[in-house]
């Protein structure tokens, strides 16, 4: 596995992005990384190293949005990556509405 704790091992997706898009990954597909051994996050960063630049700000800003939108959206007053699994959870399921 490679050692993502470097940025070097990011394409696009800084430390603190990656790190947001790992915990969404982690409640939205946890299979991914428990059955495959598969770092999500990685793989997406890595994909995204191949499309336009404009495809990876954007999608930058919602990650921003969905790390800090919690008191607006779930009225959980803390950022998704200091959530615990069922905060998290039920967060994510206000965004299915």
């Amino acid at each position: 596995m490679s050692n993502v704790d470097t940025p070097a091992a990011l394409k696009v997706l800084t430390r603190s992005e990656y790190q947001i898009l790992k915990a969404v990954a982690a409640r939205m597909v946890p299979a991914a990384g428990v059955r495959y051994g598969m770092d999500l996050a990685l793989k997406i960063d890595s994909i995204f190293s191949n499309l336009g630049k404009e495809f990876g700000r954007d999608f930058k800003i919602l990650l921003v949005f969905f790390e800090y939108g919690a008191p607006i959206f779930g009225f959980i007053f803390k950022r998704f990556t200091q959530m615990n699994p069922e905060e998290q959870d039920r967060y994510l399921s206000g965004w299915e509405r």
